[in-house]
């Protein structure tokens, strides 16, 4: 069944009318809401300005755009595809320079489930709006019906609160083994086919099959999302390991074998998803499944390259591709995210790490996805104040396991670093499962990388397995009182 593609009649007929008026050549991304038969375009994010400030038609700088952009929007918004203003009788030439941003735009939609990527041509001579698609399998474009609505579709908020408690392994840098980020991710996909695995209440009920996200409470608020899940029982689901393994059992072949580091990474991970009245609710989850999934992957990452940007510009000759100190104890915190909403009751977020401050922030995403959608950002950092940024932030202000035994609500990160040895055998596992709960007070997210018996800086490791116990007791405590 071929999807369709609709829009709000004022957004495109100002849109176009904006861009007429300036007469200039201008490409950029479509964000929208991918349902489950339909996409909604909610937004038009135009391409940032190169050095030479000429506008063209730069298929690369787009690819680049849009995996930036990519990175900042919640479950089930996504960017379909591009727009085009120029004359019509341009548009054969530019649809051919685009089909690059077409085919990897289609690429991430095909990961979440996606078949088609959308081309949307304004004309600077007519005021007519056209769209074409590339589906998935075709070597061509083809004309899609652009449907419009009188009013925006409504979007109906999700959240959850993901409580991580994973250890993993890093070789030494030198080892040649894989670059950390491919170990750490590697380690990371049984925990989240753990996270794929859990069951879960939205506002206190379990809803059947089939039962709609219009069937939920309407309101303003996000709607409360808790997850559970059996940790044991997801290990041997996935062939992991049985219900006597430890975490060497678990991890199976993905954790490095030999001399290697000790990973901990635990704490809270927030998650947003937007889902259409239509759809089900068991689809809402799942898309918020995997934000919580990808935000975790995403902070990973963002602070591997920190921490590689920070050497290269010391001139510590570190292997850019292993940039996290394993030979004496430290500790990191992970980047957090922040929420700004962008209008229609949608959000969008990016990640703040340690040192940025609120001007940093704003400017980032002005950069990326335009003055107009970072509007609400204005004056942020000149004259506002570090607190605008912290409300952004809530409720996912950083905290450390390590020194906040009762932690506040929110989310950060905490990574401690030993010289690598030969493993020691893994602690005995202190419960048979692994909770995770959306709460209404949350614990911090927590890194933890170390060796068993060498936390110089950091507590020792039965220390912070008893905090992060405590944590996840607090969560669940504070969760409780509104459960089913």
């Amino acid at each position: 069944m071929s999807r369709s593609l609709a829009i709000q009649e004022s957004l495109l007929s100002d849109h176009l009318e904006s861009l007429q008026r300036r007469s200039t050549l201008e490409t950029g991304l479509l964000l929208a809401h991918v349902g489950a038969q339909a996409d909604a375009v909610l937004h038009f994010v135009p391409t940032p300005s190169q050095d030479d400030g000429a506008p063209q038609v730069d298929a690369s700088w787009m690819v680049t755009h849009a995996e930036a952009v990519s990175h900042m929007l919640p479950g089930g918004i996504a960017v379909v595809g591009a727009y085009l203003f120029s004359p019509s009788g341009a548009f054969a030439s530019h649809e051919a320079k685009l089909r690059p941003v077409l085919a990897a735009a289609l690429k991430r939609l095909r990961e979440a489930d996606g078949t088609q990527s959308l081309l949307m041509l304004l004309p600077s001579d007519a005021r007519k709006a056209t769209a074409r698609a590339l589906v998935a399998g075709s070597a061509s474009l083809k004309p899609i019906e652009l449907k419009t609505t009188i009013s925006p579709p409504r979007l109906i908020c999700l959240e959850a609160a993901w409580v991580v408690q994973a250890q993993l392994r890093l070789l030494p840098p030198g080892a040649g083994g894989p670059p950390q980020l491919a170990q750490l991710k590697m380690q990371l996909a049984p925990v989240l086919r753990c996270l794929d695995a859990t069951t879960a209440t939205v506002d206190g009920s379990c809803w059947p099959a089939g039962a709609l996200c219009s069937q939920l409470a309407q309101g303003g608020a996000p709607h409360s999302v808790r997850l559970f899940g059996a940790f044991r029982a997801a290990e041997a689901a996935a062939g992991e390991g049985g219900a006597e393994g430890g975490e060497d059992d678990f991890l199976g072949e993905a954790a490095p074998r030999g001399p290697a580091a000790t990973v901990r990474l635990r704490g809270v991970v927030r998650g947003r998803a937007f889902a259409a009245p239509k759809e089900a609710v068991e689809e809402g989850v799942r898309r918020l499944r995997r934000d919580l999934a990808c935000s975790l992957e995403r902070r990973v990452a963002l602070l591997l390259e920190d921490l590689a940007e920070e050497e290269e510009e010391e001139g510590g000759g570190v292997d850019p591709r292993d940039p996290l100190p394993t030979a004496v104890p430290g500790a990191w915190a992970l980047p957090r995210r922040a929420h700004f909403a962008v209008g229609g009751g949608l959000s969008l977020c990016d990640y703040v790490a340690e040192g940025d401050d609120a001007a940093d922030f704003a400017e980032r995403v002005r950069e990326i996805v335009g003055p107009s959608l970072a509007a609400g950002l204005d004056g942020l950092g000149d004259g506002v104040g570090e607190g605008t940024l912290e409300a952004l932030l809530a409720p996912e202000a950083a905290a450390h396991l390590e020194t906040e035994p009762a932690p506040e609500r929110g989310e950060g990160a905490a990574l401690a670093a030993a010289p690598a040895k030969p493993p020691a055998n893994p602690p005995p596992r202190q419960s048979s499962s692994l909770p995770l709960f959306a709460a209404a007070a949350a614990a911090a997210l927590a890194v933890v990388v170390a060796l068993v018996s060498l936390l110089f800086t950091s507590p020792p490791l039965d220390t912070a397995e008893a905090q992060a116990e405590a944590a996840a007791d607090a969560v669940a405590d504070a969760a409780g009182s509104d459960g089913p």
